[in-house]
């Protein structure tokens, strides 16, 4: 009866170790915004790249949200079995035009194994960056600038 028990233990330590070793964390290595210093006219997408560990991952959906001058992007991901290979990913997510200000983003990645229902956070990423007005827009307001002082007579 003890030997059944300690086969028991054994095989969840074993079934355990195994899940987690080809679930490793999804990390989030670089956001960049596109185009850079983006102006109030611009179509604003984020760009973002990462890697896992791992035989592969499955890409299940984003969920982007916003919130005054908070933006907030969620990757969601199912793990795979494989071998335990670095393997990179990549997502594009168009945002659309953004008011003038300053926005702070936070993309965060989760994941889930393959026969599980919940995600797990994995990694947070947080950058900000500003939108400006139309740079021809101020060129052309800094020209008319010389023309709208009075002039002597």
């Amino acid at each position: 009866m003890k030997k059944n028990g300690m086969l028991r233990v054994l095989a969840i330590i074993f079934m355990a170790h195994s899940v987690n070793s080809f679930c490793a964390a999804v990390s989030i290595d670089d956001v960049q915004i596109s185009p850079d210093n983006p102006s109030i006219y611009d179509i604003i997408t984020i760009e973002t790249e990462g890697s896992i560990p791992g035989g592969g991952i499955a890409f299940d959906e984003s969920i982007f949200a916003q919130d005054a001058y908070a933006l907030q992007l969620d990757l969601y991901f199912t793990a795979q079995t494989g071998t335990q290979i670095p393997k990179p990913w990549f997502h594009n997510e168009e945002i659309g035009i953004l008011s003038q200000g300053s926005y702070d983003l936070s993309v965060q990645s989760y994941r889930r194994i393959s026969d599980m229902t919940d995600y797990i956070l994995q990694d947070t990423y947080s950058t900000n960056f500003e939108v400006i007005p139309e740079p021809a827009s101020i060129l052309l307001l800094l020209a008319g600038m010389p023309l709208l002082k009075k002039r002597k007579t």
